[in-house]
């Protein structure tokens, strides 16, 4: 399988355990429905899958891409997986 990085983005830190682990009990109804859509925006008409890197594991403040909101975040690399 082949993975192609398409983009960076700032996350809000407790957004990562839904990102990698799908657990989105501890997030609010807004944040979830954000969630979704900015999934959304990165799949692929192909249906391939994502995959995630964490690229600084110390969270800094900055604008989460998700939410849209500064808070503590963590940089994230984007993958696209191919066949």
């Amino acid at each position: 399988m082949k993975s192609v990085k398409v983009d960076t983005v700032w996350v809000s830190d407790h957004l990562i355990g839904a990102i990698f682990n799908g657990d989105i009990n501890h997030l609010d109804a807004h944040e979830e429905g954000n969630l979704e859509r900015w999934y959304a925006f990165y799949e692929s008409e192909e249906g391939h899958s994502l995959a995630f890197d964490v690229v600084n594991h110390d969270p800094s403040f900055a604008t989460c891409d998700v939410l849209g909101v500064k808070s503590m975040c963590v940089e994230l690399d984007i993958y696209e997986l191919k066949p």
